[in-house]
């Protein structure tokens, strides 16, 4: 979307006034393929740039490597960037939006965190993040749904009925997720500057314009799912689970976020660590577990890690 301006060239005579046809005709040809070869050349230019750029701010490349593509997540990628799981055709459009918002002057901050959700959204999976409404309660068993601002909401209604989500660069599940509090309710995208890269790369010039086939998105609210039985019974269960899967764990001072413990290290116990409110907090993370049967060894992770943390805190 960003025109390159040609240079053009003229050829003029001082020594005669009169011109021959023929040479006239040559010297304006040559002038012609000049400004054509020129015109190449700084489209050439613009396109290195953008993916000068896009490598630089995303991998820290000077160009002469660019990191694999990943598909799948792994113990060995978990907590890489994401930016590594950006596709062929994420990392060509990207550089295009940073060659847009070089021409316009805005800020690349802005592409970057486009790029940011782009490869938390591929990080996902196939299809991105899964809808996760009604799968979230607070401390009391009631249901927690994510909502955006009142800003926010308003650009994603906008987008998401527009003519440009037919025919914009911008990948489309990408944008239905992303402008979805439910898929990914925390996002690093500026709406507002994704708004205008939408349009602005939309193949039909769209330009915002309202589809007239789409309907406004229904969100989900918390009163459309039922609240969780969390009465004293169902605490005290959880109460009483937390103590008996948490009582033999022990951390060291340089243990991991696992608790793993090392060799010749004093250990202090788990439970010893956690305050009456973080116990207070697990019993209820743990009876929401069992009332929803989840996995619980993901909340003992939790325990672990905050346990991690208080030790932190008593030694600072």
């Amino acid at each position: 979307m960003i025109s390159v301006n040609s240079l053009s060239g003229s050829t003029t005579s001082s020594s005669s006034s009169v011109e021959s046809k023929s040479n006239k005709s040559s010297a304006t040809g040559s002038s012609s393929q000049e400004a054509a070869t020129v015109k190449q050349q700084e489209s050439a230019t613009v396109s290195i740039s953008g993916r000068a750029i896009m490598l630089s701010r995303l991998f820290n490349s000077d160009g002469s490597v660019e990191p694999r593509v990943e598909t799948t997540t792994t113990t060995s990628n978990t907590s890489g960037s994401v930016y590594s799981f950006l596709t062929k055709s994420d990392r060509e459009m990207l550089a295009t939006v940073y060659e847009y918002a070089s021409a316009n002057g805005i800020d690349p901050l802005k592409v970057d965190g486009l790029a940011f959700d782009l490869g938390v959204y591929r990080r996902a999976g196939p299809g991105g993040p899964l809808d996760g409404a009604g799968k979230a309660y607070d401390l009391q068993g009631n249901p927690f749904i994510p909502e955006f601002n009142a800003e926010d909401e308003a650009v994603a209604q906008r987008v998401l009925t527009s003519k440009a989500m037919g025919d914009t660069l911008i990948d489309r599940g990408f944008l239905e997720a992303v402008f979805s509090p439910t898929r990914m309710s925390v996002h690093a995208s500026d709406f507002s500057f994704l708004e205008d890269v939408v349009y602005a790369f939309s193949a039909s010039g769209s330009d915002g314009a309202t589809n007239p086939d789409a309907k406004p998105v229904v969100r989900y609210k918390a009163e459309d799912f039922p609240p969780l039985k969390l009465d004293n019974q169902a605490v005290e269960s959880g109460n009483k689970t937390m103590l008996s899967r948490l009582l033999e764990k022990e951390l060291t001072g340089n243990t991991g976020a696992l608790g793993t413990l090392s060799a010749n290290k004093s250990a202090t116990r788990l439970l010893d660590l956690l305050s009456a409110n973080d116990k207070d907090m697990l019993s209820r993370l743990y009876a929401i577990a069992q009332t929803r049967n989840e996995d619980l060894a993901k909340f003992d992770n939790i325990a672990l890690m905050l346990g991690n943390y208080r030790m932190i805190g008593l030694r600072s």
